[in-house]
């Protein structure tokens, strides 16, 4: 992982310490994205292969210069694995989708010159299956026009032979068309045939690389550069297939009739030019011409451009099984469907292009090789944005983006920013107050940990910090203590001018996903799975007070990266997705009730899909996860709702509703992907560098909080702090205590101040600490803007909830002694710091009870990232609604294929209509706000819990619930309001509002679940 990753010095730090660089391990090419062969289990790879397939060039040299003499460092580049793979082989199928291509395509071939100038030898080595590192460029890297041509000249430059044919009989210049889009630059080609390429080579198929290219009617130009370097367009075949028989059934992305049409005729044009118009009538192998073929293809392009029609659905319907029953068909009794169903040959690329025809931009080609790419998530994040160039959008190891791009550093490069001492900042506005404002429960606390770390994780440099003294006032700590904060890790490559000014890398992705219980890298991800039945790794323990064993994370034997402190080690600590679970009890008890989760799912899906191995069951119960995370996430945004915000309040737009000045008919659930309003410069909204360090709500913090027993009686009151890394402490008092506990008690809300224990903390992790010190530290440092730039540039925008310039002293706060220590500490109040404005902030969002500053920049933005979500539960809920339509529904992902289930509808073989099971499962009738109750009483010996865990019980407004009452939540069988779906689809045009569910011909309204509760404290189940 280092060599794939890491840096030159942290990977000469671990040889000089002895690390194994000749380590072997396994790696699967399915998460790797070796679309090529893809399922295969990879043997005998070591470090230089997986730093060679990332281009990481700045860990290879330390690697190599670990030999002492040639000979050896020889031996290492040209070291095989169990496929015959060298580090060059690797080095020409990576697929690192950041940086931008240019510096990509550079990285490329500068470790291709580090491995070849050791071992020249190496360029026409061929692996398993006969590919040589040209064919494997032509196959991963020809698409992106002359991007790559360095890489194909360095390969040629030293020697490489375009002629040399794999085991399929194909040439590098086969390969090279195999993609399914992208644009093939005529100088590359050109390039192949000077080194020994020749056009028509023909493959053990009997193709040419012209067979190859005439699939796709938009290659026109490089057919033309084929035919006129001597392309024979009359050779066919082993099905007796010229060009022209290949181009009739050919495939292209423009969406409109006329368009195809053209394509497909000049193709032909060119085709019957060089071969003979006769080429028309000459039958195939089956006895069809060209012409015919042409013919069908082309009624089929009709078939479905004409193939549009309303949606509408029946009055009487009581339940979603119902509703399926009531849908009016078309008139016609059989229309071919919009998308094909999958050839013969079942090619993914083409399946992906058809499916994704909406999104009207050019696809990545390495996103669409594989169909496992677009249609599960991929654990690194990328893919989920699928326009060529962008498709790392959101995903581990990019680089932050900045809310409104405004860097601040000292220097303009790197130079973290000047300002007060942070620790009298600290102390000046941000103890705890004497009068504390309680709201919520320590549960919110934990979920809180859980999203951040889920979307957001900065490492630590290992050799910058920023080293912060104590100031004369001090009353806390000794005055020798210096808090000594590290900077953030870095991006490689940037910090080096004030055009590339210093950025900080995420590594974890920032979709809602759960990465921070499956892993951001397929490292962590493999080794935290069962490998049986989709199910994650467990420890069964029965913990005090249960009744029976129950699941918890499994310690740490598999060494996952985990964070840990001085005197545990990292064996003694659980397994999670990222390096914080350990963190607490609170964020280890929603890491525990969401490893429940996924194995309770995965048993219910092995009975519905028993034929289904683990991987499906696995990666489709990842997505369900993250479909309940997302609407988990809109239930915990309502926690922070008035009285004041508007109807309605619980179908997760109500924000955008409030900052736009819009409403439910113009923002509402029926979106189709991308959502326009939820992308930054044509970009999806991911996790800025600004909402890092200001979602962090300090003030939540306690101290402490009860361990109940089993009769909600308390039987100790726990120090949070004693919690850090203590995992065997979590088992000795179990789940069930801790949960209890947490669903009783209460938390500050915002203007609370920061707890002590946090705010002067004698250790943390061996050292001194202050958690705001730390925050105004990375603010600093990582360039941010203080609050005034911030909301100056914000404001531009125009929204309807402006944020007023504090450009005096007395606009920062009504209280004269904050006054008086922002004159003291600052120069000026455009120099205040963004946290400390937000701290500040006297003025609530509209509707909600967060300071506006700080929601806009938190929660907003949460809200953005789970709306440019591709696998949105939102989006999947509308793909056969305003994308298909039910009698002719093509899921786009596993979600979507679960939620749409098929229906027995005769004439339409693509019939679908919501699941009943999975709509209730998910909790859509409520927009998930009963799923946080469901997965504390599923997943846990607690049977009754109040209704909003978020909030402690309370006899009126939150009454206890227990699981047997609140079972009528099944009952639910739909899944809107008549009149929330009228005004969420009536914008959409005739084809949508026609789409209006009305259910029982009296009221026009869904059922509405009737809660019936025990009104006492939290139970367990007996």
């Amino acid at each position: 992982m280092t060599s794939e990753w890491a840096g030159s010095k942290m990977t000469e730090r671990l040889v000089r310490g002895g690390a194994d660089v000749h380590a072997r391990f396994t790696e699967y090419s399915l998460v790797l994205r070796l679309y090529d062969e893809p399922g295969h289990v990879v043997d005998n790879v070591n470090a230089l292969h997986m730093g060679s397939f990332r281009s990481n060039f700045v860990a290879l040299e330390p690697l190599l210069a670990h030999h002492r003499n040639a000979a050896s460092a020889l031996e290492t580049v040209s070291s095989c694995d169990s496929r015959g793979s060298t580090p060059l082989h690797w080095a020409t199928r990576n697929s690192l989708f950041n940086p931008g291509l240019q510096e990509r395509a550079q990285n490329i071939k500068t470790t291709i010159d580090l491995l070849l100038d050791i071992d020249p030898a190496m360029v026409n080595i061929r692996d398993i299956v006969g590919n040589t590192a040209l064919h494997y460029a032509a196959f991963y890297f020809s698409g992106n026009g002359r991007v790559f041509m360095p890489v194909f000249e360095t390969l040629c430059g030293k020697g490489a032979d375009a002629s040399t044919r794999n085991n399929q009989g194909e040439t590098p210049l086969h390969k090279i068309f195999a993609i399914a889009n992208g644009t093939i630059d005529k100088q590359i080609l050109s390039l192949l045939v000077a080194h020994g390429a020749k056009i028509n080579d023909i493959d053990h198929a009997g193709n040419t690389p012209p067979h190859v290219a005439v699939r796709r009617l938009d290659n026109h130009d490089a057919i033309d550069f084929l035919i006129e370097e001597g392309a024979d367009a009359t050779i066919g075949n082993l099905k007796n297939e010229t060009l022209v028989h290949i181009a009739a059934s050919g495939y292209v992305f423009t969406p409109g009739l006329t368009e195809r049409v053209e394509m497909q005729n000049g193709v032909l044009a060119i085709l019957t030019k060089a071969g003979g118009i006769e080429l028309m009538d000459l039958p195939n192998a089956k006895g069809n011409t060209p012409r015919q073929i042409c013919k069908a293809h082309r009624e089929k392009w009709r078939e479905d451009e004409e193939k549009k029609s309303y949606l509408v659905i029946g009055c009487n319907a009581t339940s979603i099984e119902d509703l399926s029953d009531q849908i009016a068909t078309p008139h016609r009794p059989i229309i071919g469907p919009q998308v094909p169903d999958p050839g013969p040959d079942d090619d993914p690329k083409l399946q992906a292009s058809l499916l994704f025809r909406n999104l009207n931009y050019e696809l990545e080609v390495d996103c669409i090789r594989n169909k496992s790419t677009w249609w599960f998530r991929t654990y690194e994040g990328h893919c989920n944005w699928l326009k060529k160039g962008e498709s790392g959008e959101g995903s581990i190891g990019s680089a932050r983006p900045r809310d409104y791009q405004q860097c601040t550093y000292a220097d303009g490069i790197s130079k973290p920013r000047d300002g007060p001492n942070p620790r009298a900042i600290s102390n000046a506005f941000f103890q705890r107050k004497k009068k504390i404002y309680y709201d919520h429960t320590p549960l919110l606390l934990g979920l809180i940990e859980f999203i951040m770390h889920d979307v957001t994780y900065s490492q630590d440099s290992i050799d910058a910090f920023i080293e912060v003294r104590m100031p004369k006032d001090e009353e806390n700590f000794p005055l020798n203590t210096t808090l000594r904060v590290p900077r953030t890790a870095s991006m490689l490559g940037t910090g080096t001018s004030r055009s590339n000014p210093r950025e900080n890398v995420n590594m974890a992705t920032t979709w809602l996903d759960i990465s921070s219980l499956y892993g951001s890298t397929s490292y962590v991800a493999y080794r935290l799975r069962s490998k049986v039945d989709g199910k994650l790794l467990t420890q069964e323990v029965q913990s005090p007070g249960t009744t029976s064993k129950a699941s918890y994370l499994p310690f740490n034997t598999m060494g996952v990266p985990t964070n840990t402190r001085p005197g545990v080690e990292p064996e003694d600590l659980f397994a999670g997705g990222d390096p914080r679970t350990n963190e607490d009890w609170l964020l280890l008890g929603i890491h525990t009730l969401l490893l429940r989760e996924h194995n309770r799912l995965c048993d219910i899906l092995r009975k519905q899909k028993p034929s289904w191995d683990d991987e499906q069951l696995y990666q489709t119960v990842r997505l369900i996860m993250s479909a309940k995370h997302a609407l988990i996430a809109n239930a915990y945004q309502m926690a922070y709702w008035t009285e004041d915000m508007p109807w309605p309040r619980d179908d997760g737009f109500p924000l955008y509703r409030q900052m736009f000045g819009e409403n439910a008919l113009e923002i509402n659930p029926a979106n189709t992907y991308p959502w326009p309003l939820v992308t930054k410069n044509g970009k999806p909204m991911t996790v800025s560098a600004e909402m890092a360090v200001v979602y962090r709500f300090h003030e939540f913090i306690i101290p402490s909080f009860p361990i109940k027993d089993q009769n909600n009686k308390t039987l100790w009151e726990q120090n949070l702090f004693d919690t850090s890394f203590n995992s065997t402490g979590f088992l000795d008092v179990g789940l069930e205590r801790i949960l209890a506990g947490a669903l009783s008690s209460h938390i500050p809300n915002f203007k609370s101040g920061v707890d002590e224990s946090f705010r002067s903390a004698g250790l943390y992790r061996g050292r001194p600490f202050d958690i705001v010190v730390s925050s105004i530290v990375h603010e600093r440092e990582q360039g941010l803007p203080t609050f005034n730039q911030y909301f100056r540039a914000y404001n531009v925008q125009d929204p309807d909830v402006i944020v007023p310039i504090r450009d005096t002293w007395d606009k920062f706060s009504s209280d004269p002694e904050v006054i008086r220590d922002l004159k003291k500490l600052y120069k000026h109040p455009d120099d205040v710091d963004l946290v400390v404005g937000c701290q500040l902030d006297e003025e609530s969002f509209p509707g909600t009870t967060v300071p506006k500053s700080a929601l806009i920049i938190s929660l907003f933005s949460l809200f953005g990232m789970g709306n440019s979500d591709r696998f949105s539960i939102g989006f999947a809920m509308m793909r056969c609604i305003l994308v298909d339509r039910p009698w002719d529904c093509h899921p786009s992902n596993a979600l979507e294929d679960l939620i749409w289930e098929q229906k027995p509808v005769p004439g339409f073989h693509n019939f679908r209509f919501y699941s009943d099971f999975w709509v209730k499962e998910l909790d859509l009738p409520a927009h998930g706000t009963n799923l946080l109750w469901r997965l504390i009483t599923e997943n846990s010996e607690i049977n009754c819990v109040q209704r909003s865990p978020l909030f402690p019980p309370d006899n009126d407004t939150n009454p206890i619930l227990c699981s047997k009452e609140a079972g009528k939540v099944s009952s639910w069988a739909v899944l809107f309001s008549f009149f929330q779906i009228t005004l969420s689809l009536s914008k959409q045009g005739p084809y949508s509002l026609v789409a209006t569910v009305i259910i029982t011909t009296g009221s026009g309204i869904l059922a509405f679940m009737h809660y019936l509760g025990w009104r006492t404290s939290a139970r367990r189940k007996t």
